[in-house]
């Protein structure tokens, strides 16, 4: 049985921090709406606060909306380089946020898209992941690279990426687009699988998940977790997502995020995830969610998947939220390095 201990307890940095500025969270009074309004205004403001303290006039944003199979329409946010090599077309990054499919919008991921598009020189295409929406649904939205590709994208070089619930999303995707899925709306087939060429073949060439979540709790197999050393006991009453947290989001979602196979991406035999393209990972490792990415990258390996993972002992689920952490900064510069490496391959 495995066992990821040795990355749990709490980091120096992060005692450091709590020590002068307390961890911040909202009563457990708040009906979800309220506390996804102020958890989203907060996460906007903190957005808006950061891009005043960097170069703008290098990047330019449109927003759009992209059908999904439901027939409603969510919206997207483009993000480009003003300038750029002359008919050159740029790799795409499709981000898609966290929050539990609860809390998140456009306007919070802003800061980090910028820095994105500046680091890495690409198209960067912000998805909201949507509010409690059946995740089938959300993974609908591959169309939205037809308008990045229209915007200068190289269809061929694209990466998708996500944080917590947003990486669920990503790997969804990626596993749906080899299927070939279309659905009919109104009369008229709409083909999903944007992502793939006329040959079939894959464009999504790489996978970044950060923080992922990839089943649902009551579904985790904690007989392959070594006994009491489980991240789901070890840090139950950890920062930011602790059990109670968790159990919000899963409660919201329903009945249907505890049968979906969609939501419960490592349950998935390892056969069925032959085809995903290079992963790379990053786990908290005071995270609840910790063993689940362990899990899951062990069965990539299985797979013979490329691999790579960078780890961050004694932090919590979303600790780059707070700036100020030396590892906050690591990690974005882990972040772009990846990328790069994942790029660099294609």
């Amino acid at each position: 049985m495995a066992s990821f201990s040795e990355y749990g307890g709490v980091a120096p940095e992060w005692a450091a921090l709590i020590a002068t500025q307390p961890e911040s969270d909202f009563s457990q009074d708040l009906s979800a709406r309220e506390l996804r309004c102020l958890t989203n205004n907060q996460r906007e403001e903190a957005a808006r606060r950061y891009i005043q303290t960097i170069v703008q006039d290098d990047v330019s944003f449109q927003d759009f909306s992209c059908e999904v199979s439901d027939g409603s329409r969510i919206p997207l946010r483009v993000y480009k380089p003003k300038s750029g090599p002359v008919g050159e077309s740029l790799p795409l990054y499709v981000w898609y946020h966290g929050g539990g499919f609860l809390f998140g919008s456009l306007a919070s991921e802003d800061a980090f898209c910028f820095s994105i598009v500046r680091a890495l020189k690409t198209i960067v295409v912000n998805n909201r992941s949507g509010r409690c929406r059946r995740m089938m649904h959300t993974q609908d939205s591959s169309g939205f690279s037809i308008i990045s590709i229209r915007l200068g994208g190289d269809s061929q070089r694209i990466i998708l990426a996500g944080a917590s619930a947003g990486a669920l999303l990503a790997v969804g995707v990626t596993l749906r687009s080899r299927e070939g899925v279309s659905y009919q709306n109104s009369g008229r087939q709409i083909i999903t699988d944007i992502f793939v060429n006329q040959q079939q073949q894959p464009r999504i060439r790489a996978l970044i998940l950060d923080i992922p979540v990839l089943c649902h709790t009551a579904n985790f197999p904690h007989e392959l977790i070594s006994a009491g050393r489980s991240s789901y006991y070890e840090n139950k009453d950890a920062p930011i997502l602790p059990a109670s947290r968790m159990k919000l989001f899963e409660d919201l979602l329903g009945k249907n995020a505890l049968e979906d196979p969609e939501y419960n991406l490592l349950l998935k035999v390892d056969d069925d995830l032959k085809g995903l393209p290079p992963t790379h990972f990053h786990i908290a490792g005071r995270d609840i969610l910790r063993d689940q990415a362990f899990l899951f990258m062990q069965k990539l390996d299985r797979n013979r998947i490329p691999t790579s993972m960078n780890v961050y002992p004694g932090l919590p689920h979303g600790f780059r939220r707070y700036r100020d952490l030396k590892a906050t900064q690591q990690w974005f510069k882990d972040h772009v390095a990846a990328a790069e490496k994942l790029l660099e391959a294609v």
